[in-house]
């Protein structure tokens, strides 16, 4: 679903923020939208009511899990290594890759 799911679903008067990240569902992945709601009341019929108007249902959030925090840095960056990490066990940085030292 990516950001452009992210905008759709923060069109939504009652939310702030979102993040959608793929979870681990046996080979595949789901599609996981965590929503930053600052406490307003609204239910994950009403969002995928309104997301299944723009999307096709593949694309809609499969789980949906709802904060009261923001969901982005300071710079408005989404953190999906260090949310999908908190919800699957993963490590939350990505390891260095092609660095080497060289002793002379």
């Amino acid at each position: 679903m990516g950001a452009g799911g992210e905008g759709a679903i923060e069109l939504h008067p009652a939310v702030r923020s979102a993040v959608v990240i793929g979870l681990p569902a046996g080979v595949a992945e789901r599609v996981h939208a965590i929503v930053d709601t600052a406490g307003r009341d609204i239910s994950e019929d009403d969002l995928q009511r309104m997301l299944a108007e723009w999307f096709p249902t593949v694309r809609v959030p499969d789980t949906w899990e709802w904060a009261d925090t923001p969901l982005r840095d300071l710079a408005g960056k989404a953190q999906r290594l260090r949310l999908r990490a908190g919800r699957t066990g993963a490590p939350s940085t990505r390891a260095r890759q092609g660095s080497s030292r060289r002793t002379s």
